[in-house]
């Protein structure tokens, strides 16, 4: 298993040394495995990041933490660069020879570009919008007539007056699947009052498509006979294109992501899960020859034993990485399948609310509450200290919403971590127009909400969003 893992992985003496690598972990840094035997891994780690990991290292031997996992850059022997994802974690017993460390790293440099490029285009999209053009204007509902500053980016209506329009022939200029949705927002406004905002799409002097939000409140003065809906317009056509390139960007990261998992996985199933089935019967074939020897009987039973765990093991992680129940039976039962080896795994009580029907959903947005859920599940385990934890799936005529609530210990959310889960957890739901939520304080547990709306026949159409109140 050592030399056929499909990551790399060597064994290191307690010093930080080299005992043995497998042939990925040479492939991967440009070495033979016996030019690695010896070298330092502050030998293979880039200058920027020794520190960071001489520290996990030295508290890992000197027995702080079990097992640390980052991500740091390798030099390669060309010199190159690569990121890797390390794990590593004592092996065996201590002695007075010290322990051995066991390494396991994934090369993840295709994975840290993307999230790279995912950020340069956040940049862009920040910059876009303080960059958009702005237009402030007054809508008077009982006359139907608009009035603004500026609408130097939009063609004018065949009147060339600079005094109010009409807000019919304004609204034919707006794309036509979006005009009744401003005609009843309107109305809404004049009924109930409040602050609103909008997403809408006009048409330019040039005959493009503009895409335009719209924010403003109803105002009502004493001694006018009607009020007023104030507002501004802001062209936000870079941003949505922005947004749009930043959705496409995470969903070819997550599919890179799920296609390498899924290979993964069957690397785990079908070939090495099969040799280690294969050496469980050879070693039971073994335990028999030796009746009568029971010293040695008693070695290979306990190696049969061990190899059993193994296979299980190899099962369950290959499960984890791509769960071809979700695939064929629907998020439900995948769902049930991952909080009961959650719960069987780390002895935590999981309650499970599911709705027994088929969930509607596309095949990725499944996936997407299915990874939020098990993300969640592992945070739970990893730093919440928690003895119960609640999984919710429910369904709307209009969205699925899932809910992961566990009585932990919970933590500080304004306070930033070196973690990628709640990044991941929220670029997921982001890339299929989804909703994402954490609501937690210290010693307070944590709720992870997630809603995904089912998609309609037609095309979604843009978010409005009316609220009564100040406008804020």
């Amino acid at each position: 298993m050592f030399e056929e893992a499909p990551i790399g992985c060597c064994l290191s003496d307690s010093h930080g040394r080299i005992s043995v690598s497998n042939v990925a972990l040479a492939r991967m840094l440009g070495y033979s495995s016996e030019e690695l035997v010896g070298k330092g891994f502050w030998e293979l780690t880039a200058r920027e990041d020794r520190a960071k990991s001489m520290v996990h290292f030295q508290e890992l031997v000197a027995g702080v933490r079990d097992f640390y996992q980052l991500e740091k850059r390798y030099l390669k022997k060309d010199g190159s660069l690569i990121w890797g994802r390390l794990t590593v974690s004592l092996l065996g017993a201590r002695s007075e020879e010290g322990q051995f460390v066991l390494a396991m790293i994934e090369d993840v440099t295709e994975a840290v570009r993307a999230r790279e490029q995912l950020e340069h285009s956040r940049r862009r999209l920040i910059m876009a919008l303080e960059a958009s053009r702005m237009t402030a204007w007054e809508y008077e509902p009982a006359a139907g007539t608009i009035s603004w500053v500026d609408r130097t980016t939009l063609r004018r209506p065949s009147s060339e007056s600079q005094g109010p329009v009409l807000f019919a022939d304004v609204l034919q200029h707006v794309h036509p699947d979006d005009r009744i949705m401003l005609l009843e927002l309107a109305g809404r406004v004049v009924n109930e009052g409040g602050a609103f905002s909008a997403e809408f799409r006009m048409f330019a002097r040039d005959g493009s498509i503009r895409w335009m939000l719209g924010k403003g409140e109803l105002l009502r003065s004493e001694g006018e006979s009607g009020a007023k809906i104030a507002g501004v317009t802001l062209d936000v056509s870079e941003l949505k294109r922005t947004q749009l390139e930043l959705q496409e960007l995470a969903k070819r990261l997550m599919e890179a992501q799920e296609e390498e998992r899924r290979r993964i996985s069957r690397e785990l199933h079908d070939d090495i899960g099969q040799r280690v089935s294969l050496l469980a019967i050879e070693l039971d074939l073994v335990r028999q020859l030796l009746e009568g020897q029971e010293h040695l009987r008693d070695r290979v039973e306990r190696a049969q034993a061990a190899t059993g765990e193994l296979g299980t093991d190899l099962h369950q992680l290959s499960h984890a990485l791509h769960s071809s129940k979700l695939q064929y039976l629907g998020l439900p039962a995948a769902l049930r399948e991952l909080c009961s080896r959650i719960a069987e795994k780390h002895s935590l009580t999981v309650q499970l609310d599911c709705e027994e029907q088929r969930v509607a959903l596309p095949e990725e947005d499944a996936l997407a509450l299915f990874r939020v859920a098990q993300e969640a599940l592992n945070n739970v385990v990893r730093h919440s200290r928690a003895t119960k934890v609640k999984v919710a799936l429910t369904q709307t005529p209009n969205e699925v919403r899932l809910m992961v609530c566990d009585n932990g210990t919970g933590f500080d959310p304004v306070r930033k971590t070196s973690g990628i889960g709640v990044i991941g957890m929220r670029e997921r739901l982001r890339a299929i127009e989804g909703e994402f939520q954490i609501i937690t304080e210290p010693r307070g547990g944590t709720e992870v909400h997630a809603k995904v709306p089912i998609p309609l026949p037609a095309h979604r159409r843009p978010g409005v969003h009316v609220r009564t109140g100040t406008l804020q």
